[in-house]
C-alpha cells in the first residue's frame, strides 16, 4: 500500500528501527557494473579471446558473440589507448560478430526510459570495412536480446563520446553490445555508463518500521519490481508530491523502485538488508 502525506527528510540513506532488529534500506541510482572494464584479472594485453576466456577474465561482463575474438586491450597492445583508466574492449567481425553483455545493478524495466553514454572509435588495422555497434536489452548474458540502438563509430585515433536514450522494450538485467556483422571491421569501446537524472529524489523512513517515504513532484505512479522483473507493488497516483511505501513483507534483498511523474520516469535500486551483516550494506559510487 502507498500512502500520500507531507514529510521531508534526508536523501538516499534510510534507516529505521524494528522491534527486535535493525534494518537498513537504501536507494541507489541504477548503474552499469564494470562499464569501464577496469575490474578484470588480465595482467597484460589479451587478444583474440574465445568467449569463455574473455568471460573468465572480466567481472560482470560476459562474451557471447559468434566472432569469438574479443580483445581486452591496454596501452601496451600497440593498437590504441584507453579513453581513461588502463583497459578498453575491442570487437572484431571475422566470420561473425563479437558481442558481450554488461550486467546492471538492477534490471531495465519495460516501458521505462533510460540514457546511456559511451566512448567509441573504429580502427582500420583489421580490415578496411566499417561495421555498426548494436546495443540491446537482454535477460540472458548469452544472447543479444532486443535491439535498442545502433551506430557506426567514426574511423579515428581519438575517442568519440556518444549518448542515446531509449524506452526499454523488455525487462532485462544485461546491456548487450555487439558488432552488427555486415562486414569485416574492428570497433573499440570504453566507459559505458548510465546517465542518471541530475535532480535527486528525496527518500526517508517513517518512525514505524516498514515504511519509506518518497518525495518528488507530480508523481503519477510508483512500482516496486523484484530482480526477475516481477511487479510486487504498484499504484496509480493523482499528481502526488509525497508517497509512503509499506515495505513490510519484502523478502528479497534487491528491488527496483520505478517512479513515474508527469515529466519523467526514474528507476532506482532499492536495497533491503539486515544491519547485522554490514558487508552487505555498501553505497555505490
Amino acid at each position: 500500500m502507498f500512502h500520500c502525506h507531507f514529510f521531508f527528510s534526508s536523501f538516499l540513506r534510510m534507516l529505521f528501527i524494528a522491534a527486535f532488529s535493525f534494518f537498513v534500506q537504501e536507494v541507489f541510482a541504477q548503474k552499469i557494473l564494470n562499464g569501464n572494464f577496469e575490474d578484470n584479472s588480465a595482467s597484460e594485453c589479451k587478444t583474440n579471446l574465445v568467449n569463455e576466456e574473455f568471460s573468465s577474465f572480466m567481472k560482470n561482463c560476459y562474451a557471447y558473440g559468434a566472432g569469438n575474438e574479443l580483445d581486452i586491450q591496454d596501452g601496451q597492445c600497440g593498437y590504441g589507448t584507453p579513453f581513461e583508466g588502463k583497459w578498453f574492449i575491442s570487437l572484431a567481425t571475422p566470420s561473425g560478430p563479437d558481442g558481450f553483455a554488461l550486467q546492471l545493478s538492477s534490471p531495465f524495466i519495460s516501458g521505462v526510459t533510460y540514457r546511456i553514454s559511451f566512448e567509441a572509435l573504429a580502427s582500420t588495422m583489421f580490415g578496411n570495412g566499417l561495421d555498426s555497434l548494436v546495443f540491446g536489452v537482454s535477460d540472458s548474458k548469452e544472447v543479444q536480446g532486443t535491439e535498442i540502438f545502433s551506430i557506426q563509430p567514426i574511423q579515428n585515433d581519438k575517442w568519440q563520446k556518444k549518448e542515446f536514450s531509449f524506452k526499454s522494450p523488455a525487462t532485462g538485467i544485461y546491456l548487450t553490445i555487439q558488432n552488427k556483422g555486415e562486414r569485416r571491421a574492428w570497433n573499440f569501446i570504453d566507459d559505458v555508463k548510465m546517465v542518471n537524472d541530475p535532480s535527486p529524489i528525496n527518500f526517508s523512513t517513517s518512525p514505524v518500521a516498514g515504511f519509506v517515504t518518497v518525495n518528488e513532484k507530480e508523481m503519477t505512479e510508483l512500482r516496486v519490481v523484484d530482480k526477475d522483473g516481477k511487479i510486487v507493488k504498484s499504484e496509480k497516483l493523482q499528481m502526488a508530491n509525497e508517497v509512503e511505501i509499506d515495505t513490510t513483507g519484502f523478502t528479497e534483498k534487491n528491488y527496483s523502485l520505478v517512479i513515474v511523474t508527469r515529466k519523467k520516469t526514474l528507476s532506482y535500486r532499492f536495497v533491503n538488508a539486515e544491519e547485522k551483516d554490514p558487508a552487505e550494506i555498501k553505497k555505490e559510487d
